[in-house]
């Protein structure tokens, strides 16, 4: 059943820092250099790398300032803004900040004084699930218009690796195919219901939130890590995946055949590569 009205990107703003490290310079500066073709298999060759003066509500900053340049709207046209990046590391040494919000930083900074603003965390899902917060508020018509922002700096994740790291099987070692970034898009109605949003679905699967955990490493030397169960992941995103995005074409009315894309995340070239979808109803 399609959507009585639609959600359009009025405007979108991207940061990516100035500073590129390719994949073999993340793996040299291993202490112990894990025995595997990690471009090979991730197909990333390189990342953005936050500056030494860098951190995430920079790059949260230079995403908003970014997507009002591309936008007809002030802020003062703004209802809704909502902070969804998972690293809240704001200044040098680590340093994290929770309290004031990200999102109150970033009113007070360009000026979003009509706007109710808050913080989401929920993972790497964090963006999307801002974007649909911002679609369910306009669809109920509480609000005319929202921006969802993420500055991510999580590659501090990669330094610690890189003294972590014992063998080509560590668990951390999805640590050192993180890059950082900001990002940050306006949403509001569209004028004629012809564009936008066809469907916007989310459902979390709990039962697998173990396969990916960040926090503090227990090493004396200090840092942050995530603990990953890459091969788990992987056939999630592929089973999964692939029967959310059927029903969600098969609730508004699509065939396969009339899907261009499919962009998975969490996954790698050689799954990608790999991956045979058989064909089951409508095509799929």
């Amino acid at each position: 059943m399609k959507r009585p009205m639609r959600t359009i990107i009025e405007s979108l703003g991207v940061y990516l820092p100035a500073k590129i490290v390719s994949t073999s310079e993340v793996l040299a500066k291993c202490v112990r250099p894990p025995r595997i073709p990690l471009q090979w298999v991730t197909g990333i060759e390189s990342r953005r790398v936050a500056g030494d003066t860098e951190f995430a509500i920079d790059l949260a900053k230079q995403a908003v300032a970014r997507c009002l340049a591309n936008s007809r709207h002030s802020p003062g046209d703004i209802d809704l803004l909502i902070c969804a990046n998972i690293a809240r590391c704001d200044a040098a040494n680590q340093t994290w900040i929770y309290e004031p919000s990200t999102s109150i930083r970033l009113r007070e900074h360009f000026g979003f004084h009509r706007a109710l603003v808050f913080d989401i965390a929920n993972a790497c899902a964090g963006m999307f699930t801002g974007v649909y917060i911002v679609d369910a508020l306009i669809q109920s018509g509480c609000i005319q218009r929202g921006m969802v922002v993420s500055g991510e700096y999580i590659t501090p994740l990669t330094e610690t690796a890189q003294k972590e790291i014992a063998s080509e099987t560590d668990p951390r070692l999805a640590c050192l195919t993180v890059g950082d970034a900001g990002a940050a898009v306006i949403l509001e109605r569209s004028a004629d219901d012809q564009a936008g949003f066809e469907a916007l679905e989310l459902y979390s699967l709990g039962s697998y939130s173990g396969c990916c955990m960040a926090g503090p490493t227990d090493q004396t030397h200090g840092g942050i890590t995530m603990i990953t169960d890459m091969k788990r992941l992987a056939d999630t995103c592929a089973r999964h995946g692939r029967l959310h995005a059927e029903a969600i074409c098969r609730q508004i009315g699509l065939r396969a055949d009339d899907v261009d894309w499919i962009i998975p995340h969490q996954t790698s070239r050689l799954t990608l590569d790999g991956l045979k979808l058989g064909k089951g109803h409508d095509g799929w």
